[in-house]
């Protein structure tokens, strides 16, 4: 009996693996949550949840006594946290942890060594391609230790319940995504039902060396690939303009410079120290007009987040590209394709679901928990435009 306890089993990964490894009657699983908001599919399945603070290695203990595997799919922790976990693995002689870390550790524009798992690192652009790295190198001290480890390296993740996938639509709706070269660059991409047979692989696989291996579902995808499958969701939008290189290379040279302008501008204003000042200093009232009137230089996804804050903005000028979704445009620079020979040595992996089958089966499924095309998709639609502008992460 392999005994499995899994971390951030609420996910839409964590999930997935549950229920695969439900099937199976070599397993017992242990679903580890932090939090009971999201456990709504595993409480489905009548399994017993197990509320953990990883924070607390006393509790952490408590989860994975008696289990032989861990599967850490929870999002990126602060160094502290990880190490608990790794510590308690450690002491309590797991077999194996498989972890998951993520290709945004490659930067935005990798280059084409990047390929490879084993190709040279730059310094990550994302909070969260940042966390993941930290948490890789941890986890190869502890790998130095003796812990078994298994670092599984995917893409996007796609399939049902993905929201990767329901922000792309919003964007064609909304007409905020744009293509480089027409859409002809490569996109990465794993079926959450590939990257958790992957997950299982790695469980039992004799040779893992704790290092990154990227798990992606092999086929060569471009993006105007996965645009042609998402219009049909797009509620009859218009398809998504083409972008000149430079002039997304503009865009997202823009948007890293603003954001830490923003950073900047938004913690002048919004102090009250200031705005105390203001009252007394006449200096300092006239720099605070004057920040306030030069935010129209922002880009707009700055000037919108800006205006959030309650700060009152200048108009700016009209820009056709100013709505652009420069995540979307960075993913498409970064034009390179993560190879999976590591993982099909080591782990024996082959994806399981076809790019087309899992289009399809995303397809069915969204129809069915948005009431897309029903008579009432004019009230289902604006219910989740303001559900997932309030959930979704940016990726």
């Amino acid at each position: 009996m392999i005994r499995v306890a899994v971390f951030g089993a609420s996910s839409l990964v964590g999930l997935t693996v549950i229920e695969r490894l439900l099937k199976k009657p070599e397993y017992e699983i242990r679903p580890v949550i932090h939090s009971p908001g999201n456990a709504w599919g595993l409480i489905r399945q009548g399994l017993p949840l197990m509320q953990a603070d990883m924070a607390d290695p006393t509790q952490l203990a408590q989860a994975i006594d008696g289990y032989t595997h861990v599967i850490n799919c929870a999002l990126p922790q602060p160094t502290k946290l990880i190490r608990n976990l790794l510590d308690v693995c450690l002491h309590q002689k797991v077999d194996r942890v498989v972890n998951l870390s993520c290709v945004a550790v490659y930067g935005i524009e990798p280059g084409a060594e990047c390929a490879h798992e084993d190709a040279p690192l730059k310094s990550p652009r994302t909070s969260y391609g940042t966390d993941k790295l930290k948490q890789d190198r941890i986890l190869e001290k502890y790998v130095s230790k003796g812990l078994s480890c298994a670092n599984l390296c995917p893409p996007a993740i796609i399939g049902c319940r993905s929201d990767y996938l329901t922000e792309i639509i919003q964007h064609l709706r909304n007409g905020t995504l744009a293509l480089i070269d027409e859409g002809n660059r490569p996109i990465n991409l794993v079926h959450v039902t590939n990257l958790a047979a992957a997950i299982e692989l790695a469980l039992c696989a004799q040779s893992v060396d704790g290092k990154r291996t990227f798990i992606t579902d092999a086929e060569p995808t471009k993006w105007a690939d996965l645009v042609r499958e998402l219009m049909p969701l797009a509620d009859g939008a218009d398809p998504p303009r083409s972008i000149p290189e430079e002039l997304a290379r503009g865009l997202c040279a823009k948007r890293e410079t603003s954001v830490s302008l923003k950073k900047i501008v938004q913690s002048i204003i919004a102090n009250p120290e200031i705005k105390a000042q203001m009252k007394k200093n006449p200096g300092i009232r006239f720099i605070h007009r004057t920040l306030k009137s030069g935010q129209q230089l922002l880009p707009g996804r700055i000037l919108d987040s800006l205006k959030g804050s309650g700060i009152s903005m200048a108009k700016s000028n009209d820009n056709p590209w100013r709505t652009a979704n420069t995540c979307f445009i960075e993913q498409q620079l970064q034009n390179v394709r993560h190879l999976t020979d590591k993982a099909e040595k080591q782990l024996n992996y082959q994806p399981e679901t076809g790019f087309a089958e899992g289009m399809d089966l995303f397809r069915q499924w969204y129809r069915n928990y948005t009431g897309y095309g029903d008579e009432y998709w004019a009230l289902h639609r604006e219910l989740h435009r303001t559900m997932t502008s309030r959930n979704l992460v940016t990726h």
